[in-house]
């Protein structure tokens, strides 16, 4: 237990808003990207109505322009008139009427008329920039809910691995998101407010563009003028889709919160909080029961990302992840809890088993414990590279979690959890680890072994300069972990790529955990050079 300042939980959500923010930078420039898109499509579409012109005339764009930003509306409507009343009389003496029936001016005059006021042009011109804002309007929903279904989706996972404890099945996430994410907020569902917002956007531009022409504007001018428009929609377009993630994360977080037990939580306050936002913090903690967003949880106004966390009744923040970290002790143990203590209890009363090649022992002879031990011999069968040291199987209630190598007693453990391939596959089934399989969980494990092994020579070799084997050990690994935190210094997600637990892990200093999960990630690694360092050490003679 710790308290409410525990640094674990201030560097981890620190980070975490951090990446959220690299998330809203990145949602700006789709939106921009977006906006910029259809603006110049109906760029090209006034355009294109100044060059049909152009071409009727067979004059060039600019004169095209410049005739229509001359053209005073009122003059030209009332000689209009004239010409066709002096056309309506030819005809009433039997006349076909043509061109040259009109001076050259006076054909030219009624051009210039028709380039603004020729209905069917300027009704073409506006249906396709009320399609083109209709795509604008399905691009930006589609875009924010993409927005908020990844912000669920991360925050779900950062909430299980911070907390350390259950998480929803997938099937219930689903339900759960599209719950979350179409909840009304201040009395109207994001879509909505995209709609409703987007509707009033293209009666502006449809408006715009008519009365534009109308008064004799070329395209230059009305583009300029209705990309102020589309600025103010793109910003008012980023604002609403980053308060609606802000939401959403809320929302997940006081899920996990109510599903892990918690009955009160705290507000942390983002660096960059306005005052507003740090008084509401200050009186916290708050019961889950009375949560109300805008009130007193966030967000408390727009693109406000503080950020909230479960605490015990008698206002104290649960930190498991520091639990794990103290209580490790001397073994390296792969469990997702990472809430334990491991001490005698995994120094069971075992017995030799015979039958297998391997250095097998059990705590009993039950069938999961018989079962675990075959899977895992078959699996040892293919395993190459490792070195197989005593594995002692033992039931799950004496060893909180999975497996767990103890580099003293060169010993590893292995529950009986592990006891058939649908029950593994049920456990990495969220891929909080890198493991995918019987396989990648012994991987890693046996990492653990090759990783001690080496330390121990290297620590053989020199134990003049080192006291300790856990000294030599951290020598060892020295240049290994300066390059795994210069390469999560420049990519907030370079462990997360390995795997959640990866990321987890380098936050408690346990490069050990973050080297295993590596050499179980393989060839997937999207840094090769990453796997390249770990043999190195490895390699060390």
């Amino acid at each position: 237990m710790t308290t409410r300042k525990s640094k674990y939980w201030r560097d981890r959500i620190k980070k975490e808003m951090d990446a959220k923010e690299a998330d809203d930078i990145s949602l700006e420039q789709s939106m921009k990207q977006l906006h910029d898109y259809h603006f110049r499509n109906i760029e090209k579409e006034i355009e294109s109505f100044y060059q049909r012109y152009a071409d009727k005339e067979k004059i060039d764009l600019s004169e095209a322009r410049k005739r229509a930003s001359e053209l005073d509306i009122s003059a030209y409507q009332k000689k209009a008139k004239e010409l066709v009343a002096k056309a309506e009389k030819l005809r009433r003496e039997g006349k076909i009427v043509t061109r040259d029936d009109f001076t050259h001016q006076e054909n030219a005059d009624m051009s210039i008329y028709n380039l603004a006021m020729k209905t069917n042009a300027l009704e073409l011109l506006r249906l396709n920039i009320d399609l083109e804002m209709q795509e604008l309007a399905n691009g930006e929903h589609k875009l924010t809910k993409k927005f908020l279904d990844e912000g669920y989706r991360k925050e779900t996972e950062f909430q299980a691995g911070l907390l350390g404890l259950s998480v929803a099945s997938q099937a219930s996430v689903k339900s759960l998101a599209d719950a979350v994410i179409n909840a009304n907020f201040k009395g109207a569902k994001w879509s909505d407010n995209i709609w409703d917002r987007q509707d009033k956007l293209r009666s502006i531009i449809s408006q715009s563009v008519q009365s534009a022409i109308l008064k004799g504007k070329n395209g230059l001018t009305i583009a300029r003028d209705i990309r102020r428009e589309f600025d103010v929609s793109a910003s008012y377009a980023k604002r609403l889709a980053i308060t609606e993630h802000a939401r959403v994360q809320m929302e997940v977080g006081r899920l996990s919160m109510a599903e892990n037990g918690f009955a009160m939580f705290d507000i942390l306050p983002e660096p960059k909080a306005c005052d507003v936002c740090k008084d509401i913090a200050k009186h916290g903690p708050y019961h889950l029961d009375k949560w109300r967003i805008g009130e007193n949880s966030p967000p408390f106004h727009p693109y406000c990302r503080c950020a909230i966390v479960g605490v015990d009744e008698s206002g104290v923040a649960t930190d498991r992840q520091l639990d794990y970290n103290r209580n490790m002790n001397n073994i390296d143990l792969m469990a997702k809890t990472q809430s334990f203590i491991i001490n005698k209890d995994v120094r069971v009363s075992a017995k030799k088993v015979v039958g297998t090649r391997y250095d097998f022992w059990a705590q009993d002879n039950t069938k999961k414990i018989r079962d675990t031990i075959q899977s895992v011999g078959e699996h040892l069968d293919n395993l190459e590279g490792y070195s197989i040291p005593k594995i002692v199987f033992v039931k799950k209630a004496k060893l909180q979690g999975w497996a767990g190598y103890d580099y003293k007693q060169d010993t590893l453990f292995i529950s009986d959890l592990l006891n058939s391939k649908a029950a593994v596959s049920d456990m990495l089934l969220d891929n909080y680890f890198a493991a995918v399989d019987l396989n990648g969980i012994l991987v890693h494990e046996l990492t653990h072994k090759k990783h001690w092994d080496t330390a121990k020579q290297f620590y053989k070799h020199n134990k003049k300069r080192y006291n300790t084997l856990e000294e030599a050990k951290n020598a060892l690994d020295s240049s290994l972990v300066s390059y795994i935190k210069e390469q999560k210094q420049s990519d907030y997600n370079y462990l997360y790529k390995i795997s959640e637990y990866a990321d987890v892990a380098s936050l408690q200093g346990k490069y050990n955990e973050v080297i295993a999960e590596a050499m179980t990630a393989g060839d997937k690694l999207s840094d090769p050079l990453l796997l390249e360092k770990i043999k190195e050490v490895f390699r060390w003679k």
